[in-house]
């Protein structure tokens, strides 16, 4: 999308830009040359008070930039709610459920009274959020909980004890900073950013990070190396948040709900520009330059990658799915009917759009992935009965 389509910036906008942008000309001066993209994507999204995670903008929803499943319907939470209800009572002692990044706490609120319906309640409730205006919305949702509330504590990371507990993260992966690499003469270069008379610019460079050059082994780049200015991207922060994940369950079951694909899709010669998108107020566009630290960043999760660090780390790969196929199986249709008995036809109208949506439609259901994780846990995620495609991994 041309920069000329965007929303203009107001006033508050301008100013926030202007301090983000001479933030990260600070960060590309002290480190006297350019800088990956991959620290570009953190200052950007991160930075303290000034990222767009971190300072205080609406993000979510009509006055956002974006919407997410729980936010679209009460029926994605309900429905989580009752695989939770199912999976907690045979994880041991005090189970907990841990979110990550927790958006406005729709998620929680739903799924937590859903969990309260069910008398499934876990012993404790933890959300992992780094944006401090989020943090408070969460907080002002859900004091609707009653007196459950107390058990509901705000983290900014993991703690260091371990628990047996469910671990819930929605496109939570998709705003991991990312390297970005070009291919250029039948190799692969490393993308980084500059500033140049006020504005940030590309650059390339040759791989010389360990890590880096390690993952891009391990990709489908045969063909790919024709294909002069294809351009992808690769996630590294992958394997430590597994890694962070995996050091504080003593048993537990990790899902994971993020728009993605397995690797021969994601790293193909249809997907030249890669996934990277950059969204404000409801546009969607591919320059993350621009607008800096008031639009989000994202990209795309290779599924595959996320399958091997688990695995290589000792979590077992329970199943993968469409998001569509999963909530279907999961009993989204008990949710819909238990909660369609007391609307008026109005409201069932509506609701059954919410249905459709999370279940039919190709962003949401089919674009949108499920996996899970676990970690001692023997039993089976009947859910992914007849729609696991983990061997598409």
């Amino acid at each position: 999308m041309n920069q000329t389509t965007l929303p203009e910036l107001n006033s508050d906008e301008r100013l926030r830009v202007a301090e983000m942008c001479a933030h990260i000309a600070k960060v590309i001066a002290n480190n006297k040359s350019p800088i990956s993209f991959q620290r570009f994507m953190q200052e950007a999204l991160y930075a303290p008070n000034l990222g767009y995670y971190t300072a205080n903008k609406p993000k979510l929803g009509e006055s956002g930039d974006f919407m997410t499943a729980p936010m679209s319907s009460s029926l994605f939470g309900q429905t989580f709610a009752l695989q939770f209800a199912d999976i907690l009572p045979k994880l041991g002692d005090n189970p907990v459920i841990i979110e990550f990044g927790a958006g406005t706490g729709k998620f929680a609120l739903d799924c937590l009274q859903k969990l309260t319906s069910l008398n499934a309640l876990p012993y404790a409730y933890y959300i992992i959020e780094v944006s401090p205006d989020l943090k408070l919305e969460q907080q002002r949702l859900l004091k609707s909980i009653g007196d459950y509330y107390q058990h509901i504590h705000w983290l900014d990371k993991l703690p260091t004890e371990k628990f047996n507990a469910i671990v819930f993260a929605n496109e939570v992966i998709d705003a991991m900073p990312v390297e970005l690499i070009s291919i250029k003469g039948k190799a692969a270069k490393r993308m980084m950013v500059d500033q140049q008379q006020d504005q940030f610019i590309w650059c390339d460079q040759e791989i010389t990070d360990p890590l880096l050059a390690a993952a891009i082994k391990r990709l489908p780049l045969e063909n790919l190396l024709f294909i002069n200015g294809y351009q992808t991207e690769i996630n590294l922060w992958i394997e430590p948040w597994l890694t962070s994940i995996h050091s504080v369950l003593n048993r537990g079951v990790v899902f994971i709900c993020d728009y993605g694909y397995q690797r021969d899709l994601y790293y193909s010669s249809a997907r030249i520009k890669g996934t990277l998108q950059c969204y404000f107020k409801h546009h969607v566009h591919d320059n993350p330059l621009i607008y800096t630290g008031v639009q989000d960043i994202t990209a795309h999760v290779d599924f595959t990658t996320v399958a091997e660090c688990a695995e290589s780390l000792g979590f077992v790969l329970d199943g993968f799915a469409t998001q569509g196929s999963f909530l279907s199986q999961a009993g989204i249709m008990c949710a819909y009917e238990k909660q369609q008995t007391d609307l008026n036809e109005k409201e069932k109208l509506r609701l059954n759009q919410e249905l459709k949506l999370l279940t039919l439609s190709t962003e949401l259901a089919e674009n949108f992935k499920v996996m899970a994780l676990s970690v001692d846990y023997d039993d089976v995620i009947e859910a992914f009965d007849d729609i696991d495609v983990s061997y598409l991994l």
